[in-house]
């Protein structure tokens, strides 16, 4: 019996061992925990250096802190996306005007998302470009120098969670678009000019109209059909400025910490809460509301 036990054994071992064996000789030969061959591209193309021309539709990643002067990008075709991926594209600051990202013709459905021109006189021009989306982009201008303006877009096109400043002209100029939980300040002429059609809210818009030209405001329609909503306005040389046009609905702004708050208007929608400062009983969310600087609506500078 004991025998017949030790030969069991015996034979376990053995086949154990041959196991192993194999299961390292695979390995060793290029077995299942090694790729099946290189590793497939992401099919993104890679901008590496500026000035750079893109003229082929795709997906783009920015890959380091890259300088540049005249246009840092140039779009030359529809259906583009860049990603940023953090990094800060530089411009030649105030002694040479530059573009930032340049797209001179019409296309359409461009996508700029997740990081930082700092220096150009224009961050993004693209005043023909319609369905774009910026989304996550911080633009500084050089704040001396040549006029410029932060972004320029054309129509049904969203700009999302951007921080706009220093630009000697505006901060964004479009019509027919969606402007959303935005910072734009520091810009000299105006924060938002909107000529038609935007939906413009949650932005905080603060500190803009200096220096060129001081009667710049915080938001410009120029024209008709824009709803303005739930935006924060603030120490602007004038906050509001209605341009004679009508059908612009302005529903649930705080606003009044500038010297003037609202430039005579026409035929908007604008029914202004004036600021009880002994009473809660006032409606922010359906009634602009003339803040004052009231603590209860927080430090305008965040």
């Amino acid at each position: 019996m004991s025998t017949l036990m030790n030969r069991a054994g015996w034979v376990v071992a053995v086949a154990l061992a041959v196991f192993v064996a194999a299961a390292l000789a695979g390995v060793a030969r290029g077995g299942p925990l090694d790729p099946p061959g290189p590793v497939a591209s992401t099919g993104k193309g890679q901008i590496t250096a500026l000035p750079a021309v893109i003229d082929t539709p795709g997906s783009y990643l920015v890959t380091a802190n890259l300088s540049g002067s005249g246009a840092g990008i140039t779009i030359n075709v529809s259906d583009v996306t860049i990603d940023f991926q953090g990094f800060t594209l530089t411009g030649p600051g105030a002694a040479s005007p530059g573009t930032g990202v340049s797209i001179p013709a019409a296309q359409s459905n461009i996508t700029l998302k997740d990081g930082t021109l700092r220096g150009w006189r224009d961050g993004v021009s693209a005043t023909s470009t319609t369905y774009a989306r910026i989304d996550g982009l911080t633009a500084i201008g050089t704040d001396t120098g040549v006029s410029g303006t932060g972004v320029t877009l054309g129509a049904h096109s969203i700009v999302e969670g951007c921080n706009i400043s220093a630009f000697r002209g505006s901060g964004i100029i479009a019509s027919f678009v969606t402007i959303r939980g935005c910072i734009i300040a520091d810009n000299d002429v105006a924060g938002i000019s909107s000529a038609e059609g935007s939906y413009v809210h949650d932005n905080l818009i603060r500190n803009n109209g200096k220096g060129v030209v001081i009667s710049g405001a915080g938001i410009k329609p120029g024209a008709a059909f824009n709803y303005v909503r739930d935006n924060h306005i603030c120490y602007n040389t004038l906050d509001i400025e209605r341009m004679g046009e009508d059908k612009n609905v302005w529903v649930g702004n705080t606003f009044a910490t500038s010297s003037v708050s609202i430039a005579p208007g026409t035929a908007d929608l604008f029914n202004v809460v004036a600021l009880d400062t002994a009473s809660t009983n006032y409606r922010p969310d359906l009634n602009n509301v003339q803040a004052a600087g009231d603590p209860r609506f927080g430090d305008c500078a965040k």
